[in-house]
């Protein structure tokens, strides 16, 4: 079986992320429950994208690795 699927992402503040167009850069991720709930269902509180990976003080030229252009 052969599709495309695109994974959306707004936390720029990830490795990931592509700030162009706002897509992630990984083919999958892996969604984890958060461990400090209390009684909020929310999908923000309730998932954590276990694929984050923080990206520093990378500017952006550095992130979408576009150099001298």
């Amino acid at each position: 079986m052969s599709y495309t699927q695109k994974i959306e992402c707004s936390v720029s503040s990830c490795a990931h992320n592509c700030l162009e167009d706002g897509t992630c850069r990984l083919d999958r991720i892996k969604v984890k429950p958060c461990t400090m709930l209390g009684n909020d269902r929310s999908p923000e509180a309730e998932t954590a994208c276990g694929s984050y990976n923080y990206v520093g003080e990378l500017n952006t030229v550095e992130r979408i690795g576009r150099g001298n252009m």
